[in-house]
């Protein structure tokens, strides 16, 4: 499995930053697993407008991609699929959600 390195995951925070600064009640998860060209997906669960929230980090995370080569994807689910998610995904794809610090729950962290 692939690991982020210490700039890769800035850049990973910095998207993460601006989605919570888009909608601060969404849960985000990072996961390297892909099934695309991607380098890794950042899995949103949010109740809000996902256009809205694509219109704000796509110039972002374009210039990631364009300035250091990495393929960041966003990818939208509601809040409902994350009982889902913790029932049905393998252990280490989407572990269950920090709710009560309002962050966001990187998939994978002791491989990162």
């Amino acid at each position: 499995m692939m690991s982020l390195s210490l700039r890769a995951e800035h850049f990973v925070q910095q998207v993460v930053d601006k989605i919570k600064s888009v909608d601060p009640d969404s849960i985000v998860m990072v996961t390297l697993d892909t099934h695309e060209d991607e380098d890794l997906n950042i899995l949103v669960h949010t109740d809000k407008d996902i256009f809205d929230l694509f219109k704000q980090t796509s110039r972002l995370t374009i210039d990631i991609l364009v300035d250091e080569g990495l393929n960041i994807g966003i990818l939208s689910e509601s809040k409902e699929m994350l009982e889902w998610y913790e029932a049905k995904c393998p252990e280490g794809l989407a572990p269950s959600p920090d709710r009560t610090n309002g962050k966001f729950v990187w998939n994978g962290s002791a491989n990162l």
